[in-house]
């Protein structure tokens, strides 16, 4: 954990280790992120992230934080800052997802209608290290529209996505 003075644990938190450090800055958000996408099972580098964001003064800190600590009312105020920041967070895919369900800050379930017709931009969505679930819903199935929900769980960014049939 990075303090502002410059300050690391050394990960048990029997000591800290003070004055300066080789590299006194915390690690990019980009870093933090990507160790959560590779152990999306992980609270830790979730907790290091928030506070990453939070010192930042990034609004994704608080929603992150928020999630994390769980309850209703930190529900409500997360899911505003989602509705206030989605769109910047999640790039234009925000758009074409009828729904994202969130746990502990990120993204496992994404639902989308059956006649979706951008899935080859979806694959590109930075949410997909953390989502467990696609959830169809719509109408009946074209043949089309079929083909392009196959394709997109056929690539190798979705791999742990499984698809769940939603209501019609």
């Amino acid at each position: 954990m990075w303090g502002k003075a410059g300050k690391q644990c050394c990960g048990d938190c029997r000591s800290i280790v003070a004055g300066p450090l080789e590299t006194a800055e915390p690690p990019e958000p980009a870093a933090l992120f990507e160790a959560v996408w590779s152990a999306p099972e992980d609270m830790g580098p979730r907790r290091v992230l928030a506070d990453a964001l939070l010192e930042r003064e990034d609004p994704r800190g608080r929603f992150l934080a928020l999630e994390l600590e769980g309850g209703p009312d930190a529900h409500e105020a997360a899911l505003a800052l989602l509705e206030a920041h989605g769109n910047a967070w999640y790039g234009p895919w925000f758009r074409h997802w009828d729904a994202l369900v969130h746990e502990a800050g990120f993204p496992v379930e994404v639902r989308v209608d059956r006649a979706i017709r951008r899935t080859r931009s979806l694959r590109d969505a930075p949410i997909w290290p953390t989502v467990r679930r696609l959830v169809v819903v719509g109408g009946p199935p074209g043949e089309e529209a079929e083909g392009r929900l196959v394709r997109l769980l056929a690539d190798p960014a979705l791999a742990a996505v499984e698809r769940v049939p939603g209501p019609s």
